[in-house]
């Protein structure tokens, strides 16, 4: 979502994970990682005559970079999360005219 002023990005996970969010002026990258133990041994513990083939997903992160439609301010970033849903906003705040870091020096 975009306003005037914020760019709001939603996010639904997987439960017992982590996020993290790095953002630059115009990019985010979201990287999901689960904090449960389920591994390939476990697996092969639980069916015995099981083969893996391909990727194994379970132990691999889920990423994703978004491009924001206007230029935002990094350091802005404020994460909300509602446990009843899942669901986790980020809220970032758009660059504009007025967003000008100043630095004074006196003599």
């Amino acid at each position: 979502l975009e306003n005037e002023n914020q760019i709001i990005v939603f996010c639904h996970t997987i439960k017992n994970s982590t996020i993290d969010c790095i953002t630059s002026d115009y990019f985010a990258l979201f990287t999901v990682g689960h904090s449960f133990d389920y591994s390939i041994s476990k697996l092969k513990q639980e069916y015995r005559n099981f083969n893996l083939y391909g990727l194994n997903q379970l132990d691999q992160p889920i990423q994703r970079v978004i491009q924001f439609p206007s230029p935002i301010i990094p350091s802005s970033k404020s994460i909300y999360c509602d446990y009843s849903t899942g669901i986790i906003s980020f809220v970032f705040t758009k660059q504009n005219q007025y967003n000008v870091v100043t630095s004074t020096i006196s003599i």
